[in-house]
């Protein structure tokens, strides 16, 4: 459940990278949505390398994060599709300048400098996550003695 939550927000991700109609704005924001890019996808990479552990590994724990991750990663996932729609439908309101209206806007900018707080926020919480999935597969191999 975690490992496609996270597959979510990486197609999220991918998205804003890849859209014909969006463009980054060149600030810092290319540098943090890449960031942020490389981040989730090493989380998944570990999110994929425990489950083949999950089975064998204390269930509660397994839950426990798992609701954790989901709950942090679509809370983000929904800021950063907030955000991106807010910019897109302002520029779409300022096409529309009192009787004159414009082509619609094939194009948007959008800057995501506003989010690096949140970013940043969001990527160290995934760094103690992997850091917990990392400690539990640990503790796993202790017990079991599998390396």
């Amino acid at each position: 459940m975690a490992y496609g939550a996270v597959g979510s927000l990486k197609l999220t991700i991918e998205r804003l990278l890849n859209s014909s109609h969006i463009s980054i704005v060149q600030n810092s924001s290319p540098q943090i949505i890449k960031l942020l890019y490389e981040e989730v996808c090493s989380f998944q990479d570990a999110l994929e390398e425990f489950d083949k552990w999950r089975s064998t590994i204390n269930m509660k724990m397994v839950k426990t994060l798992e609701a954790e991750i989901m709950d942090v990663v679509y809370k983000f996932e929904d800021a950063i599709e907030s955000y991106v729609f807010d910019q897109i439908h302002s520029q779409s309101e300022e096409s529309h300048h009192g009787d004159q209206i414009h082509p619609p806007l094939i194009l948007f900018s959008v800057d995501l400098q506003e989010l690096k707080q949140d970013v940043d926020s969001f990527i160290e919480t995934v760094k103690e996550m992997k850091t917990a999935y990392i400690h539990e597969l640990h503790n796993h191999y202790k017990k079991t003695g599998l390396h």
